[in-house]
């Protein structure tokens, strides 16, 4: 274990030990619990392969420790595999690195515009010092989808475009890297090019079979093309492979087993979200109907239009990418009955 967070400090004692790649991390105090961060390091340059950053209380570390060990040898094994040591992600900094988790948290929470906003900031100072960082460009594409998904974009076509081309750009730099691939499938997924889609979301896990986002948008992909219950396994799949998931990852799932008409189980998962945005809400209160519960449904309902009173149910068929629109029509009969306007 590297105890400094200075890639350049591991590269001395991994040497001397004869290792290729030190595990550094560290833990900071956080409120009541602990913010601990672990990144795995080429030793021959201080390279980043991976690095990633949990936020816990004490009863979580050994929840913490499995996934760790399980993340460092999926990288491992796919960075041996694949020859792939003069490819992998490279960040010059730790604060570089640092950066690029704080935006992608910043996406993945789906709370607040403003959020969004940060995070581009944040990715925009990035892609400034390295224009190659293929990581960076793809989480400016998720941004923009993500703009569109909680509609704060006032031009959401073209912010599809845009995700489109960031995302493109990135697999352009660096066609090795999953992030790239997946990310790239799923602005396809959204773009409604479904064979596109479904070809980067199998290169990006064949390139990293044990990562968790791409499990889950191979799940999204499921789902929208016609076979829920394969995306309800592979978001259960993927929940079960991040303890600390983000919560779209609940939402997914939720939705999956909605289609599927397991409205029962749609329901604990989108109460599994503890801080639900009227993106979740809206599906919430579908599923509140479907299952009969009409007063919690239009509560839910109430919310929503509290926030966004200028939302339609066909704004939903327009955001959600099905590829037969029968698909959709459970989801449309939930809404009309939880009380969306048309």
């Amino acid at each position: 274990m590297a105890l400094s967070p200075d890639p350049s400090s591991a590269t001395l004692p991994g040497q001397n030990i004869g290792a290729d790649y030190l595990v550094a991390g560290n833990i900071q105090p956080l409120g009541a619990g602990l913010r601990f961060s672990v990144q795995l390091i080429e030793t021959q340059n201080g390279a980043y392969t991976w690095a990633d950053q949990f936020d816990l209380d004490l009863s979580q570390l050994p929840k913490v420790r499995d996934h760790v060990t399980a993340r460092t040898v999926a990288t491992l094994i796919g960075a041996i595999e694949e020859g792939r040591h003069d490819r992998i992600e490279r960040h010059s900094t730790t604060a570089a690195y640092q950066t690029l988790l704080q935006a992608k948290r910043l996406v993945y929470r789906m709370r607040e515009g403003g959020d969004n906003q940060l995070a581009q900031t944040l990715l925009s100072s990035i892609v400034r010092v390295d224009p190659h960082c293929a990581p960076a460009l793809a989480i400016v594409a998720l941004t923009h989808l993500t703009s569109v998904l909680m509609s704060w974009s006032t031009m959401p076509d073209h912010d599809l475009s845009l995700a489109q081309a960031a995302s493109a750009r990135a697999l352009e730099i660096d066609n090795q890297d999953h992030l790239a691939h997946g990310v790239f499938g799923i602005t396809s997924l959204w773009q409604r090019h479904f064979a596109t889609a479904g070809i980067h979301l199998a290169e990006a896990l064949a390139l990293n079979p044990n990562d968790a986002d791409t499990l889950a948008g191979q799940g999204l992909y499921l789902t929208f093309s016609g076979n829920p219950e394969s995306g309800a396994a592979c978001l259960t799949a993927a929940v079960e492979r991040n303890p600390f998931h983000p919560d779209w990852y609940a939402w997914a799932r939720g939705l999956a087993e909605y289609n599927a008409q397991h409205f029962d189980r749609a329901l604990n998962s989108l109460l599994s979200i503890a801080r639900p945005t009227r993106f979740h809400r809206r599906l919430l209160a579908a599923t509140y109907a479907q299952l009969g519960n009409l007063e919690q449904a239009k509560l839910e309902c109430q919310q929503v239009m509290a926030e966004v009173p200028g939302y339609r149910i066909k704004d939903t068929l327009r955001i959600q990418p099905y590829q037969r629109q029968e698909d959709a029509t459970d989801l449309i009969k939930g809404l009309s009955a939880a009380g969306f306007p048309e």
